[in-house]
This record gives C-alpha cells, structure tokens and sequence, in this order.
C-alpha cells in the first residue's frame, strides 16, 4: 500500500463533518440521506450518489429496496434512475449479485472489483439505465444494521471517461459508512 492510498487526516475530518450534518438533519430520512449524497459528491468528487436502505438475506436473498434517495440526477436521468427502482433492477445488477457471498458486515468495493469491464458492459442494468446516463464507473458500501437483514447502501458515481475511484477513495467511503452506518435507527431514522 502506497502512502497516497492511506486515508489523510483532512479525509477523516471531512467525513466527520458530513457525518455531523447528517446528524443534524437525523430526524427525517427524506433530509439526511439526501444531505449525505450531495455531501459525498463533493467529498468524492463524484457526479451522482444514491443511497437509500432495505434487506438482503443473504447468501441466497436479492436485495429488496426500502427507501432511495439521490443528488446529481435531473429530468431523464432522474426519471431512469426511479425506472429502475421501480423495476427493482437493482436484484439484477451485476455489482451486487457477486456481493451476496462477502461474509463482512460492511462491504465496500469499485465496480472493477467486483465485475469485468466485459460483464458491465453487455449488461442489460448498463446498457438501459447506466449508459444513457453517461455513468460508467462505480463504487458501492452497503452495511448491514441487523441480523434480521436490514442494510443501508451507498453508490457513488463517475462519467465514462473519467478517472476511476482510487484506493484511498474507496478506503475513505468504507470509513464514512462505517461511521454512519452505527447511528441509522438511532440518532439518523431509519426508514
């Protein structure tokens, strides 16, 4: 591990902060998670962040989506992403099915860590709602809040073309969702 990939004090700082105006707003989950997303865009230097809660019984479960909120999506990219919502695409997402065998309770990786270039581009998830969006690199954080299933997620992400999500990034976000996951059902309502 290179010194550039370790997470710097500024980052912990930062996340802290987000994590203290989340806090703020904790009483109503239609105000702190879409506070945290736009958050996390400037943090990450991301173009668009959904997150959102719901179960996943896992190993063998898909996830079942509870709640969604976002920051970045507008007009036809907003509408796209409530499709695919809606049509629960997310059980079909190649990023989340390889997920289901991670024993952690947190887990946080890139979209090339977890699938090919190859599988994310003949995708059907990809070529329907992620490419007409111009989004094309992903970092996903979902974590579990109870033994009963219950998960809070986290997807931030990047236009095709450019940089992918570095080491110290995906370090950064597994800290903040870490940090916050700990307070939702508690000081931040669950939905």
């Amino acid at each position: 591990m290179s010194k550039a990939d370790l997470l710097r004090a500024q980052d912990v700082c930062d996340a802290y902060r987000l994590i203290g105006e989340c806090r703020d707003l904790g009483g109503d989950p239609a105000l702190w998670f879409p506070r945290m997303c736009e958050g996390l865009c400037r943090l990450f230097g991301a173009s668009t962040a959904t997150a959102g809660e719901g179960w996943w019984r896992r190993p063998h479960g898909p996830i079942e989506p509870i709640s969604a909120f976002q920051f970045g999506l507008t007009g036809r990219y907003y509408e796209l992403f409530m499709a695919y919502m809606r049509a629960n695409e997310i059980a079909a997402d190649p990023i989340y099915h390889p997920l289901q065998h991670v024993p952690d309770r947190l887990i946080t990786r890139t979209r090339r860590q977890v699938i090919s270039d190859d599988v994310w581009y003949r995708s059907a998830v990809f070529n329907e709602y992620f490419r007409p969006t111009g989004i094309d690199h992903r970092i996903v954080s979902l974590g579990q809040s109870s033994n009963a299933g219950a998960i809070s997620g986290i997807d931030l992400d990047r236009p095709i073309r450019d940089r992918d999500f570095a080491p110290r990034e995906q370090r950064l976000l597994h800290f903040f969702h870490g940090e916050l996951g700990g307070l939702i059902g508690h000081s931040l309502v669950s939905a």
